[in-house]
């Protein structure tokens, strides 16, 4: 489909192809056009070494706060934080805290082989400051317990939409 797309604009000197989507299936045709462009990340810097990192899940960390084998949300959503991958700073979810990083957010090329001119961009929910990172995480857990009783769908769902990435 999106060769079609793109065989309409008849080489024109001045075409603009633009595509927005989620995550997809590793196998679909957007993985092709993913690849042939450079490659961006939305991240940030960190508020105690100052070095740029990309928002990736595994920054996000919280205990495991369980009652009686039962998570404790209200436990759960205080226990969120933000790691700096470089130096361990730690984050607290605060509107003030992600609206901070959000405000020191940039795209940084991962370099690479590709097509010039053409982009790849990426924006995961962890950078919309007024997305609570506690909320993403109870999403997280869920599909996790959903995984253990052998059903992916909330996963994948919740790598397509909330994080950005490929399933």
């Amino acid at each position: 489909m999106i060769r079609m797309l793109k065989a309409r604009h008849h080489d024109r000197a001045r075409r603009k192809t633009v595509l927005v989507t989620q995550g997809w299936d590793h196998d679909h045709d957007l993985t092709e056009e993913w690849n042939s462009g450079e490659v961006y990340h939305w991240g940030t810097l960190c508020l105690g070494c100052e070095k740029w990192h990309p928002y990736i899940w595994t920054s996000i960390k919280y205990d495991e706060c369980k009652i009686g084998g039962k998570w404790d949300w209200q436990a759960l959503a205080e226990s969120v934080r933000h790691e700096c991958p470089h130096c361990g700073f730690v984050t607290r979810d605060t509107i003030a805290n992600r609206r901070a990083m959000a405000d020191r957010g940039s795209w940084q090329s991962s370099g690479g082989n590709f097509v010039k001119g053409h982009r790849s961009r990426t924006w995961s929910a962890l950078a919309v400051y007024w997305i609570e990172w506690a909320s993403l995480v109870r999403q997280w857990v869920m599909a996790m317990e959903d995984r253990k009783g052998g059903n992916v769908d909330s996963l994948r769902t919740f790598k397509l939409q909330r994080l950005a990435e490929v399933w």
